[in-house]
C-alpha cells in the first residue's frame, strides 16, 4: 500500500509551494500523471487557487498548452472542495442529487446552535445552568459544540456518548475520597453564622478581618439556599482572618476543607456529564434530521460521506482505473476524519505525495491529532514510505535559520532525526538587523507592558531601519507592514491593538466584538429603528451616538412626550425638536417592502450618516479608517446572512438579520474588519500566523504556558495498535470538567490527578503542542526575530520548554552552543508617556459643513406604474367605443376593476371560452357584485375593443398580459406586464386597462397619469422586438373609450 507513497517534509520557509507546483508540473509534462487523474487538496482556497494557477503558468511556460487547458478537470481544492466533487460525481451511488446544497462553517454553527436550543427542554437548561453554576464552568454550551466538534471529526456515532459520559465521570470520581455520611453543608451554614456574628462582636476592625467579614456575608445567602458554588468552598477552605477573628475563621475552614468528600458535589460532577453528553447526542440527533429536511449536507457531513463512498466496491474499482495521483499538501493539519480518508485514497491511487511538516501541527485546538498522525507516518515509513526532505531556507536571514537549528534540533530530537529539523541559509547574510533583539518591557500588567512595546515599535518606525524586499530582494526602508506582533490570546491581540492605535501607530487586526464597536451599534440601531418605529430604544442608542446629549435628558425628553398622549412612533419625528435622523428613517420605512436585508442595512447607515461619525469619532486618521473597515465588514456579514438563508431554504428578513447577528456575536464570530497592507501593523495570536511571514516579527506572551493536563478535552485512541485501515477505531472522548472555576491552587483533587498517568500523558502532549507553536512563530520573521520580555517576570515558562540556557539577552551576539555566534542586540524599553488621552487627539474635520439631507438610494427593481411622468407628456386622439357600462350601487372599484381586466384578458387568451353570460354571472356572485353590472353589458367589453382594433389599426394579433423586462439607462430592472399588446402591420400598440369610472371629461388628466408606465413599456418593447411602436392608450373600460397618450 505504501510503496507508491513519499513523505515531504517541508521545514517552514523552505519553498514547499514552488516544489509542488514543479513536482506536478514534471509529473504532467512527462506523462507520468493525467490532469483528470490528479486530486490535491490543500489547508485553504486561496493556496488551492495560488497552485492551480503556478502550475498553469509554468506549464504554458514550456508550451504545454493542452495540459494548461485540461487541467481545470482535476480535482484540486480543499478536502472540503475535492469531497463535494467526488460527491457529485457519485452522487446515486451515494444516496444523493447531484446538486448539494452546502453549508459553510458559520451557517452550520449557527443551524447547530439553532438545533441544541430546540433540543433541550425549559427543565434541561435549568438544570446545566444551575450545575454549571455551582460548577463554576462559564459556557456549558460551548463544551456541547466541542464535544460535538470532536465526535464529528472522529467519525464517532453518537450512541456511544452516553457510555462515555459514564467511563468519564468513573474515572475522574476515582480521584475523589470516599463519600462523608455528615451533613456539610449545614455545619458550614452554622459555621458561617457563627463567624458572622462572632466577628460583629469581638471588635476586631483590621483590615484583613472586614475582609474575612464581607467574603462570609456573601457567601450566606446562597449557601442558605444550598446554592454555593463549590469555588467558594474551595476559597473558604483557605481564606484566613487577623489573629483575634482566628478561630472563628478555623472553624470555617475546617468544615469548608471537607468539600472533595461531599456527596453533592460528586453527584453534581456525575450529573454534568450525563447532562452534556446526552444534550450532544440529541442536538446531533436534530441537528441532522433539520439538514435533512431541507435538503442541506455540511462539511463534516461531506468528509462522512466520501468516507463510506469509498468502500462501495463499484466506486473504489472506478477511482482505481481514473486516479493517477494523490496529492495532500499540509497532512499535519488534517483531521482524524480527513486522514481517514486519505488513506482510504491511498489505496486506490497509483501514486501518492503527502507534503508538510510535523513540527508546525498546531491545530489540536480545531480537532486535528498529531499523536495520531504521527503514529500513522511511522507506520508508513517503517512500510515502505520514501521520505524526501526540502533542505533550504528561501525565508529567513541566515542568522535566523542558525538560531532556529540550534534551538529545535535538540527540542525535537526525541521524534526528528537532525536532517529532518535542520534547512541551510539560501540567502544572503545581512547586516542592516541584528538576527535576534531582546526588548525588555517594564510595567506592573499588561496594559503598561503594551503602552512600553507600543511606544518603541513607534521609535522604530521613526528610525525607520532597512529591511529586505520580499520581490526584489533590495533593502527598503521599514513599514509599519513590515512587523507583526503575535500574541497567546485574543485578549493579550486586543490589548496590544488599542496600545498601538493610542500611539497613533495603524493596526490590522481581525478579532471578536464586530457588535461592540460604536460604528455598528450605531448601524443596527439606525436599522432596528428603520425596521420598527416603535423602538424607542434604538431611538435613544441613535441620539446617544449621534447627539451630544446627556442620557438622562433623552430619558426626560421620552417621557414628556410620553405624558402629552401624542404617538410613541412619532416622538423626534415631528414638531421643534424633530431629529433629523429618526424622522428620515420613518419616512422611509415604507422600503423595508422591496428591499432585502442587506440592502436595508446599506439604507439605514445612509440615513445615519454612519461614515460620517467614523471620520468625526477619530480620534486618528487610521482609527477613522478602521471605523469604516468595520461599516464594510458589517456589510460582508449582512449578505452572508442572506447567503444563508438561500443555503438554509429561509426567508431572509431584517429581523433575521439581526438576530442573526446577534447569535454570532454569542459565538464570538463577529470579527472586526483587518485593515491588512503596507500602512498597518499586524497584531495576531501565535496560531494566526500560521503560514504568514514578516521582515519583524515580535514575540509576546513567552512567559505564558497553558496546562490544561487531564482537564482539556480531547479525542483519544484507546486501541493498543493503530490499525491503517481503520485509524478511527477505538477514538474516545476523554472529559474531566474543572468543578472549583478559578481556584487552582492547594485543592489535594487538583495534585492526585496531576500525579495520574492520565495528566502526565496530556501534560506531555500540551508541551509538545506548545514546542511546535514556538517552531511556528520563531520561524514567521524574515530579516529579524524580537523577544518581548516583561521585566517582572524572572523565568519564561513556554521559552522554557527549549530548555536552552544559553538564549538569554546578549549584545551584540549570541553565541550558540555550537561555537557559532548570531548577531543580536538588547533594548530597553521605556514606559510610553506620551499618549494623549483620545479627545486631545480628536480630528479637525473643517470638510464636514454640517449634516447633508440623505438621498435614497434607488432601487434595483422597478415596476412600470413607479415611473415618473415624463416632461414631454400629452393627450392625443380620444375615441368612443360605444355605451359606458351601467353601475348599480357604490361597489369596491378595485375589486370590480380586477374582475373587467380578467374578463377582457380570458377573452382574448382564449376568443368565446369563458366569456358567456353565465360564466360572467357566475364571477360576478363569486366576487360578491352581483347586480352591480349585467352580465350582458360585460360580455360586450373585449367584444368591442377586439373589433375597434380591428377596424381602426387592422390589428393581426392579440398578445394579452404581456411580460417585459428592460434595463433602464441608470442600472434599473424594469419589469412588469403589458395588458395587451397588439400586432399591427405598422408596429406595436401597448393598451393598458383602466376603471376609472369618471366622466369623460376627467379621461385626459386621469390618462397622463400613467404617461410614465406607458413609456416604460414602449422603451422595453423596442429594445426587446426592435419594431416601432405605433401607439400607446389607455382603456377605459367602464367608460368605454380609448385615450391616446403621446409623448417624446
Amino acid at each position: 500500500m505504501s510503496s507508491s507513497l513519499t513523505l515531504i517534509s517541508a521545514g517552514a520557509g523552505s519553498g514547499k509551494t514552488y516544489h509542488i507546483t514543479h513536482l506536478l508540473k514534471d509529473e504532467l509534462a512527462s506523462g507520468r500523471i493525467r490532469p483528470q487523474a490528479v486530486i490535491a487538496t490543500t489547508f485553504t482556497r486561496k493556496a488551492a487557487s495560488e497552485l492551480i494557477e503556478r502550475v498553469r503558468s509554468t506549464l504554458a511556460e514550456q508550451g504545454h498548452f493542452d495540459l494548461t487547458a485540461e487541467l481545470c478537470q482535476s480535482l484540486i481544492g480543499t478536502v472540503n472542495s475535492v469531497c463535494g466533487q467526488l460527491l457529485s460525481r457519485y452522487a446515486l451511488h451515494a444516496g444523493l442529487s447531484p446538486r448539494l446544497r452546502v453549508l459553510d462553517e458559520q451557517a452550520s454553527l449557527l443551524l447547530f446552535r439553532q438545533a441544541l436550543d430546540g433540543a433541550m427542554s425549559d427543565d434541561q437548561i435549568d438544570r446545566l445552568n444551575r450545575l454549571s453554576e455551582r460548577l463554576g464552568i462559564e459556557d456549558w454550551r460551548r463544551e456541547v459544540q466541542t464535544l460535538v466538534n470532536l465526535a464529528r471529526s472522529n467519525a464517532i456515532d453518537p450512541t456511544r456518548l452516553a457510555g462515555f459520559a459514564k467511563a468519564n465521570a468513573e474515572a475522574l470520581l476515582a480521584f475523589f475520597p470516599p463519600q462523608t455520611g455528615q451533613d456539610l453543608t449545614a455545619q458550614l451554614l452554622d459555621a458561617v453564622q457563627q463567624g458572622i456574628h462572632g466577628i460583629s462582636g469581638n471588635e476586631d476592625s483590621t483590615k484583613t478581618t472586614a475582609d474575612y467579614l464581607d467574603l462570609l456575608q456573601k457567601v450566606l445567602p446562597r449557601l442558605s439556599a444550598g446554592h454555593l458554588p463549590w469555588s467558594e468552598w474551595v476559597k473558604l477552605s483557605k481564606e484566613k482572618a487577623a489573629k483575634r477573628s482566628e478561630p472563628l475563621a478555623q472553624a470555617v475552614r475546617d468544615v469548608a476543607i471537607q468539600f472533595d468528600t461531599h456527596p453533592q458535589l460528586q453527584e453534581e460532577l456525575r450529573q454534568y456529564l450525563q447532562e452534556v453528553f446526552a444534550t450532544a447526542c440529541e442536538a446531533l440527533t436534530i441537528y441532522q434530521e433539520d439538514k435533512n429536511q431541507r435538503g442541506l449536507i455540511d462539511f463534516v457531513d461531506q468528509e462522512h460521506r466520501v468516507l463510506h463512498l469509498l468502500d462501495l466496491p463499484e466506486v473504489a474499482e472506478d477511482l482505481r482505473q481514473e486516479m493517477d495521483l494523490l496529492l495532500v499538501d499540509e497532512f499535519q493539519d488534517t483531521s482524524p476524519l480527513q486522514l481517514a480518508i486519505f488513506l482510504k485514497l491511498m489505496r486506490l491511487v497509483k501514486k501518492t505525495v503527502w507534503v508538510g511538516d510535523v513540527k508546525q501541527a498546531i491545530y489540536g485546538f480545531r480537532g486535528c491529532d498529531p499523536e495520531l498522525m504521527k503514529a500513522v507516518v511511522a507506520n508508513l515509513r517503517q512500510m515502505g514510505g520514501r521520505l524526501d526532505i526540502l533542505p533550504y531556507s528561501y525565508r529567513s536571514q541566515p542568522g535566523l535559520v542558525k538560531l532556529t537549528n540550534a534551538l529545535f534540533v535538540p527540542a525535537f530530537s526525541d521524534i526528528l532525526k537532525a536532517e529532518e529539523v535542520a534547512l541551510q541559509p539560501s540567502r544572503p547574510e545581512m547586516d542592516a538587523l541584528a538576527a535576534v533583539e531582546f526588548w525588555s518591557l517594564p510595567g506592573r500588567n499588561v496594559n503598561l507592558q503594551a503602552q512600553a512595546l507600543a511606544g518603541e515599535i513607534a521609535r522604530l518606525l521613526e528610525h525607520r531601519p532597512q529591511v529586505s524586499d520580499k520581490k526584489t530582494g533590495q533593502l527598503r526602508p521599514l513599514q509599519p507592514g513590515d512587523i507583526a506582533i503575535l500574541c497567546r490570546t485574543n485578549d493579550n491581540v486586543q490589548v496590544q491593538a488599542e496600545a498601538l492605535q493610542q500611539t497613533g501607530i495603524p493596526v490590522s487586526i481581525g478579532r471578536p466584538g464586530l457588535l461592540a464597536t460604536p460604528e455598528t451599534r450605531l448601524s443596527l440601531a439606525c436599522l432596528r429603528r428603520l425596521h420598527s418605529p416603535a423602538d424607542s430604544l434604538a431611538s435613544a442608542e441613535i441620539l446617544l451616538l449621534c447627539r451630544p446629549q446627556p442620557i438622562e435628558q433623552i430619558l426626560q425628553d421620552r417621557m414628556q412626550w410620553l405624558a402629552s398622549e401624542e404617538p410613541a412612533r412619532n416622538w423626534k419625528t415631528t414638531g421643534n425638536q424633530s431629529d433629523p435622523i429618526l424622522a428620515e428613517l420613518q419616512a422611509q420605512h415604507h422600503q423595508l417592502e422591496v428591499l432585502a436585508p442587506a440592502e436595508a442595512l446599506d439604507l439605514a447607515i445612509g440615513i445615519g450618516d454612519v461614515e460620517q461619525q467614523c471620520h468625526a469619532w477619530g480620534p486618528t486618521p487610521q482609527r477613522a479608517r478602521q471605523r469604516l473597515a468595520n461599516l464594510e465588514q458589517l456589510r460582508v456579514l449582512a449578505c452572508q446572512y442572506q447567503d444563508f438563508c438561500g443555503q438554509s431554504g429561509l426567508a431572509a428578513t431584517v429581523a433575521g438579520l439581526l438576530l442573526w447577528l446577534e447569535q454570532l456575536a454569542q459565538a464570538q464570530q463577529d470579527c472586526c474588519a483587518s485593515d491588512a497592507g503596507t500602512e498597518s501593523v499586524a497584531v495576531l495570536t501565535h496560531h494566526g500566523a500560521k503560514g504568514l511571514e514578516w521582515p519583524l516579527v515580535i514575540l509576546c506572551d513567552l512567559h505564558h504556558l497553558f496546562d490544561g493536563g487531564a482537564w482539556e478535552m480531547r479525542a483519544l485512541s484507546n486501541g493498543a495498535q493503530l490499525d491503517l485501515h481503520d485509524p478511527l477505531a477505538e477514538r474516545f472522548l476523554h472529559f474531566w470538567p474543572w468543578p472549583f472555576g478559578r481556584q487552582k491552587k492547594g485543592i489535594a483533587i487538583a495534585d492526585r490527578v496531576a500525579a495520574s498517568s492520565v495528566a502526565l500523558q496530556a501534560q506531555t502532549r500540551q508541551q509538545a503542542e506548545a514546542l511546535r507553536l514556538l517552531y511556528v512563530s520563531m520561524t514567521r520573521a524574515r530579516d529579524q526575530l524580537i523577544l518581548a520580555l516583561p521585566q517582572k517576570h524572572s523565568s519564561y515558562a513556554w521559552l522554557d520548554l527549549l530548555q536552552a540556557d544559553w538564549l538569554r539577552p546578549a549584545d551584540p551576539a549570541l553565541t550558540l552552543p555550537n561555537g557559532e555566534s548570531v548577531p543580536a542586540s538588547v533594548r530597553q524599553c521605556a514606559p510610553q508617556e506620551d499618549v494623549r488621552p483620545a479627545e486631545q487627539q480628536r480630528l479637525s474635520l473643517p470638510w464636514f459643513a454640517g449634516r447633508v439631507p440623505h438621498r435614497p438610494r434607488p432601487a434595483r427593481d422597478l415596476s412600470p406604474s413607479a415611473l415618473p411622468v415624463p416632461a414631454g407628456a400629452r393627450i392625443g386622439r380620444i375615441l368612443p367605443l360605444g355605451k359606458r357600462l351601467a353601475i348599480n350601487g357604490q361597489p369596491e372599484m378595485d375589486q370590480l376593476g380586477t374582475l373587467l381586466h380578467n374578463l377582457i384578458t380570458a377573452e382574448f387568451s382564449s376568443p368565446g371560452n369563458g366569456t358567456e353570460a353565465r360564466h360572467i354571472e357566475q364571477a360576478l356572485v363569486r366576487n360578491q357584485l352581483r347586480g352591480v353590472i349585467a352580465s350582458t353589458d360585460a360580455i360586450h367589453i373585449p367584444q368591442r375593443l377586439r373589433d375597434f382594433l380591428k377596424q381602426q389599426f387592422s390589428a393581426t394579433a392579440f398578445y394579452p398580459e404581456w411580460p417585459i423586462r428592460y434595463t433602464l439607462p441608470s442600472g434599473q430592472q424594469l419589469s412588469g406586464w403589458i395588458d395587451l399588446l397588439v400586432d399591427t402591420p405598422n408596429g406595436w400598440l401597448i393598451i393598458d386597462h383602466k376603471s376609472f369610472p369618471g366622466a369623460q371629461s376627467d379621461w385626459q388628466q386621469q390618462a397622463l397619469k400613467y404617461a410614465g408606465q406607458l413609456v416604460g413599456y414602449r422603451q422595453a418593447m423596442l429594445a426587446s422586438s426592435q419594431r416601432p411602436v405605433c401607439g400607446c392608450w389607455i382603456h377605459f373600460c367602464i367608460g368605454a373609450g380609448m385615450v391616446e397618450v403621446l409623448s417624446d
